[in-house]
């Protein structure tokens, strides 16, 4: 038999990188900015277009084409050590709502950086983002909460991983740490 992963919100309250914010009402017209210039984030500016309470859409990269015809130019470029600056561009502009598509900015902190009372961020925060960001801490957080997961290994010298691959019968993948687009994944024959 399968564990199941109890979802309820006192077991996330046993893992500090899972915080459950408190529910806000938001504001109607609900201005939005788009952090992101991919497929994903047009999917995402499109969807949020749909919506009544929309007022107004900013995105932080237009060049996408498709993506540029649904939002606002950002006037700022997205840099997180000038996030001071930026949170005021957000405050000036009267943004309720970031929603922040890419990885790499969440794993940097913008949701720590970003989030205040009166404005939210779609996206968890960056000890929330290290599930993703790193491999090592997602098996070992699947461990701890019983989540099935793939057997795993974690070497610091190439020596040991090449002797382990050596000795192993059948085959396996090798992940990078950290974040690779999509890209850190090998599967060994």
């Amino acid at each position: 038999p399968v564990k199941r992963f109890n979802r309820t919100p006192h077991h996330f309250s046993r893992y500090p990188c899972l915080p459950m914010p408190a529910p806000m009402p938001g504001p109607t017209p609900c201005n939005v900015l788009l952090i992101g210039g991919g497929g994903r984030e047009h999917a995402l500016a499109w969807q949020l277009k749909q919506s009544k309470r929309l007022g107004k859409l900013y995105l932080t990269d237009n060049n996408n084409a498709a993506l540029s015809d649904l939002g606002e130019k950002c006037p700022l470029e997205l840099n997180l050590k000038e996030s001071f600056r930026f949170g005021r561009w957000c405050d000036e502009a009267g943004i309720n709502l970031i929603v922040v598509g890419p990885e790499v900015p969440l794993a940097e902190g913008i949701t720590d950086a970003l989030e205040t009372d009166k404005r939210r961020v779609f996206g968890p925060t960056r000890a929330g983002a290290q599930l993703e960001a790193d491999k090592i801490f997602a098996k070992q957080i699947m461990r701890q909460a019983a989540v099935p997961t793939g057997d795993a290994r974690i070497f610091e010298r190439l020596e040991d991983a090449r002797h382990y691959l050596e000795v192993r019968e059948g085959p396996c993948v090798v992940k990078a740490s950290g974040l690779a687009a999509g890209k850190g994944v090998i599967v060994c024959k």
